[in-house]
């Protein structure tokens, strides 16, 4: 819509890029830590 396309030509593209490294460590940052939660095995609970 007209309302989508002025908010597009009006996006400030320092912040996006900021956003975007922000979210993408985050992603990161989650992967990590599901790959060490599986990464588990029982006896590391037990002990």
């Amino acid at each position: 819509t007209e309302d989508e396309a002025t908010r597009l030509q009006q996006a400030d593209i320092a912040q996006i890029a900021i956003d975007l490294s922000r979210r993408e460590v985050l992603y990161q940052m989650s992967l990590a830590v599901a790959a060490k939660l599986m990464s588990l095995s029982l006896l590391d609970y037990i002990v």
